[in-house]
């Protein structure tokens, strides 16, 4: 028996099956395989998918290669490529105003920013605040913000992503939300 080293060295070695019975039920005279993609560590062709964005961030120098992850936070990373859940407490509609949002380049566009003040954990350290909205089923999405005058690319280039994501100096308290309004597509 094969012992990987971490649990990314699983991703696409998958195996693949021949279908004798669906061949055989079909009269077809060609072999047909499956490629049994479950067998990924979170289950999904995606797991590919999350492991190069993976790879190329590391390669950019977006994230440090001796960074250290826990192997269920791996697992969440390579099974977000599709991600869809509602939060648990709604922005409400009424509160959503235009803002300007500060781009990396430090010019501002004009955006819809969903407002809310709500309860939770939150970090607020020296050169960054950490702060997460959950959603349903025991999940948050996290917001990294660098202090004003810093930027992520400086927040990257002297802490690796698991000590920014450490929340164990999280201390509960009332969070006043101001995030702007975005969605995600692909074709």
């Amino acid at each position: 028996m094969k012992i990987y080293e971490q649990i990314t060295d699983l991703i696409g070695s998958t195996p693949l099956v021949k279908l004798k019975n669906y061949s055989a039920n079909r009269e077809l005279e060609a072999t047909v395989l499956a490629k049994v993609e479950f067998f990924n560590p979170a289950g999904s062709v995606k797991d590919r998918i999350a492991k190069a964005m993976l790879d190329d961030a590391e390669a950019k120098g977006l994230l440090k290669p001796d960074v250290t992850l826990k192997q269920e936070t791996i697992a969440v990373l390579l099974n977000t490529v599709y991600f869809k859940a509602n939060w648990i407490d709604e922005f409400n509609k009424n509160r959503t105003e235009q803002d300007a949002f500060t781009l990396a380049d430090g010019s501002a566009v004009q955006c819809d920013f969903m407002h809310a003040a709500r309860h939770g954990d939150a970090v607020a350290v020296e050169g960054y605040s950490l702060a997460s909205i959950p959603f349903e089923g025991s999940l948050e999405l996290f917001f990294l913000l660098p202090d004003e005058g810093k930027t992520i690319d400086g927040l990257l280039s002297n802490r690796d992503l698991a000590e920014l994501l450490d929340d164990s100096a999280a201390e509960y308290r009332e969070v006043e939300w101001s995030v702007p309004k975005f969605s995600v597509e692909s074709k």
